[in-house]
């Protein structure tokens, strides 16, 4: 993260240290495994509830769906695909390799959403913008709504 400007290292550690509370991230991967839907955009959800004077616009919520679609998901599946070799050394260290790179994409779409947020946009808030994802997902909101909650991507 030594590289980030100051903006983007701060935003990064706060999505580090909330992802990093064990419920939190309990509650996310349980949300992408059995809802579909997308962590990095629950995340950049649950950072706007903090400044809720800011809003995201909607081009890039689509844009962050289409990037996580192509490229972070394929990445997981083949990551998900090599834990039945992690007895292999070789087939373990390339799993591991694709997990930082997965994480490094999610980081890249989050701070694409972070650049596309601000108190002057015309956009979405932090709701609306869950409500979106949610509604591109078909995932019905009664269903995640009280982990959505614990998770600060809604109020």
């Amino acid at each position: 993260m030594a590289e980030q400007p100051e903006e983007q290292q701060a935003y990064t550690q706060w999505i580090y240290r909330h992802y990093g509370q064990p419920q939190i991230q309990e509650a996310c991967l349980g949300l992408q495994e059995d809802h579909r839907l997308m962590v990095p955009i629950l995340l950049h959800a649950a950072w706007m509830s903090g400044h809720r004077s800011l809003r995201v616009k909607k081009d890039a919520l689509t844009m962050a769906e289409e990037q996580i679609k192509d490229f972070v998901m394929p990445l997981r599946l083949l990551r998900q695909n090599l834990r039945q070799h992690d007895n292999h050394p070789t087939k373990s260290m390339m799993r591991a390799r694709l997990k930082k790179t997965e994480i490094a994409m999610e980081i890249d779409v989050m701070w694409g959403l972070a650049e596309a947020t601000g108190a002057d946009v015309t956009g979405l808030g932090h709701e609306d913008l869950v409500l979106a994802h949610l509604v591109h997902m078909g995932c019905d909101k009664d269903d995640v709504e009280a982990t959505l909650r614990l998770i600060g991507a809604l109020s």
